[in-house]
């Protein structure tokens, strides 16, 4: 979490940079951020608040619903569908990604607690009780 100002997220991430809505979250703590596929918008600029670029791999037609797999700039993957017939990335755009802060649903991460735990390991002491000693 890059800033918190009320209940608007400012995220960064090895992917980029993006906005959300969530409480209560503080500054620096590690999140997961979920948008769903179908809240997922596009653009050939980038638009205020987020720096989120990839480009468009694959289209895939699923029945009613038509998918477009983004490989973003990271190398990760992220999701833009539709219902078929209606408008997609066109496959090897280079797109900036975004959506409305409300439809991303932004969950607290145990990874702060995880990588606290693991910088405080004694392994020392834990080898000397594994020994008996």
């Amino acid at each position: 979490m890059k800033k918190v100002e009320g209940s608007r997220l400012f995220l960064s991430s090895g992917s980029g940079e993006s906005i959300a809505e969530g409480m209560p979250f503080n500054q620096g703590e590690l999140v997961h951020v979920s948008v769903r596929p179908d809240k997922m918008q596009w653009s050939d600029v980038p638009v205020p608040g987020f720096m989120l670029y990839g480009t468009a791999k694959e289209t895939l037609f699923c029945g009613s619903v038509t998918k477009t797999i983004m490989e973003l700039s990271n190398g990760a993957n992220g999701w833009i569908s539709r219902l078929s017939g209606s408008p997609l990335p066109e496959q090897g755009n280079r797109l900036y990604l975004h959506w409305k802060p409300e439809d991303a649903v932004v969950m607290h991460s145990v990874g702060n607690e995880v990588r606290s735990t693991m910088e405080n390991v004694d392994l020392g002491g834990w080898v000397k009780n594994v020994r008996g000693g």
